[in-house]
């Protein structure tokens, strides 16, 4: 018998911004704090553009079916990436656990969200 995977933190895509000094796009928030919860798993990486979307919404829906009850989803990125990840995740296991940053604790507050099929 295996031992279960620990969890992972889905990030549905990297806010990113221009770096004046390198050239180059970084993320423009620190995702190392939500590491705390497990490994992360980038499921968009870059910029979304409205030509792109259809394919970063299929790749969000293949990613988004191999969350678990135990992972995590960082509500973090594209809102269309993000409603994407969260609407499968909750279809396919009733429930799913968010991160929310909190500004004032400086610290990632649990959201449980279930579905009303699952509450039933």
């Amino acid at each position: 018998m295996t031992a279960p995977s620990p969890p992972r933190v889905y990030v549905p895509s990297v806010p990113l911004r221009y770096d004046l000094v390198t050239g180059t796009k970084v993320p423009s928030v620190d995702l190392n704090p939500a590491s705390a919860y497990g490994e992360l798993v980038t499921v968009v990486d870059g910029f979304v553009s409205a030509d792109g979307l259809n394919d970063a919404i299929r790749t969000a829906q293949t990613y988004s079916a191999l969350i678990r009850p135990e992972d995590y989803v960082l509500v973090v990125g594209d809102v269309v990436i993000v409603s994407v990840v969260i609407a499968t995740a909750i279809t396919r296991n009733g429930v799913i656990k968010v991160l929310r940053w909190d500004k004032d604790q400086r610290t990632y507050d649990v959201i449980e969200v279930c579905s009303e099929r699952s509450e039933q």
